[in-house]
């Protein structure tokens, strides 16, 4: 953030070490924590699964920029680093400030928790102010929402920019210049230890979400393919397959998904392009559900793609709009073996292009008229089979919905890269 003449205040990042800021301020730049060491966290039974913990350290001492061991009831391997930065000012009114916080190692026992990070003095009891939003409101803490290893803030005052997904875990800056914009307000010398909660989710608070990356499928052999499961069988029941998708202008054949097996054999499923068409093909061939596709659909920008079979019908919807619908004759699609980005047995039909959130709802029509297109990173809703959100830019087929599938590929082909948000 930065305010006009003498009250000029800019955040200069300094990393790892303090000693790279300039040398005018070389005598304020190590700043010390003592953090108050114990051997175990405690529970109280007040607060029913909540549990409390101090930072855990061996030496007594710890520098910004160097993680220290923590534990709380659902992870006994979390490292917490903090990073201060330098806030420059007239006079002598420049400090260094508390403005970022990594936690890693989390224990995969923490799906569905919420981690509350609190910072303190030596002297008082109360946590110390971390930020300040909108010039008004102060926050003493940052609760993070740990939905199956992808995280997002919850009631912040933060916005999405302001949480990543580092390895192992999570990175939290403490101010933007939004409107309005949000300022880091401990000062690095004040802080004395820290402690991390973890609670039950509250779901009545906001969500700030990470940000969606895309996956990137090179339209020659790159594939995410899923060991067969039968929990992965559409069966006769609903369901609805969603995805954002960017397409090149280019009219080839590819697909978004495919249910496994032959797809021209009875009981097969595909949401794909052909031929310049968007078809459902539904057990064998080729009594196809399609529609022609619209060049405004391969324009370089993210396009909704939806097929949805419910209440009798199957469905094509491309960014909201209705384009295609048949009777569906309550088909038995049991092929349990899924791919996304290619047919599984025909080459030629790989997607070339970004696939930004993808996710798989069985049990239910989500869609049955025009709708406004959920917006990504998409949300786990019950139901919920396959979820992928290209969040992790370390994992960016990793699955968010509660059955954490990992990718077999079959054949050892590659899988879709990463691409930033």
């Amino acid at each position: 953030m930065s305010y006009q003449n003498d009250h000029a205040s800019d955040y200069y990042h300094d990393d790892n070490h303090l000693d790279e800021a300039p040398k005018k301020s070389k005598s304020k730049l190590t700043f010390k924590l003592v953090l108050l060491a114990i051997a175990s966290f405690i529970g109280y039974s007040t607060l029913g699964t909540t549990f409390a913990a101090n930072v855990q350290l061996g030496s007594g001492v710890v520098e910004f920029g160097q993680g220290v061991r923590l534990t709380t009831a659902c992870s006994p391997t979390l490292t917490l680093t903090p990073y201060a930065t330098f806030a420059n000012a007239s006079g002598a009114n420049g400090v260094y400030r508390l403005t970022t916080i990594d936690l890693t190692g989390i224990s995969n026992n923490c799906y569905g928790k919420d981690l509350i990070i609190r910072a303190y003095d030596s002297v008082t009891a109360n946590a110390l102010v971390l930020y300040q939003t909108g010039g008004t409101t102060n926050y003493d803490s940052i609760r993070v929402y740990n939905n199956n290893g992808i995280y997002s803030l919850a009631g912040s005052g933060l916005t999405s920019s302001e949480i990543s997904s580092i390895t192992g875990g999570f990175r939290v800056t403490l101010f933007n210049n939004e409107s309005p914009a949000a300022a880091a307000k401990a000062a690095a010398t004040s802080v004395y230890r820290f402690t991390v909660e973890t609670a039950d989710h509250d779901t009545t608070l906001s969500q700030s979400s990470l940000p969606s990356g895309s996956m990137v499928f090179n339209g020659t052999n790159s594939t995410i393919d899923y060991a067969a499961n039968n929990s992965f069988v559409l069966g006769t029941g609903a369901f609805t397959i969603e995805l954002w998708a960017k397409l090149d202008s280019n009219p080839n054949d590819e697909t978004f998904y495919d249910t496994g097996g032959d797809v021209n054999s009875s009981s097969g499923f595909a949401f794909w392009v052909e031929g310049n068409q968007l078809k459902l093909r539904r057990n064998g061939c080729c009594a196809d559900l399609s529609v022609s596709m619209n060049s405004n659909w391969r324009n370089g920008s993210y396009h909704h793609f939806a097929a949805v079979r419910g209440n009798g019908k199957l469905r094509i919807y491309v960014d909201g709009i209705k384009q295609a619908e048949e009777d569906d004759l309550s088909q038995n699609y049991n092929r349990n073996a899924p791919s996304i980005g290619r047919l599984f047995n025909f080459g030629g039909y790989e997607l070339g292009g970004d696939i930004r959130n993808l996710r798989v709802v069985k049990g239910t029509a989500l869609y049955s008229a025009n709708f406004t297109p959920p917006t990504v990173p998409l949300s786990k809703v019950s139901g919920t089979l396959l979820l992928l959100l290209a969040q992790d830019p370390n994992n960016p087929t990793k699955d968010s919905s509660d059955n954490q599938w990992a990718p077999s590929n079959n054949n050892n082909l590659p899988l879709p890269t990463y691409r930033a948000p």
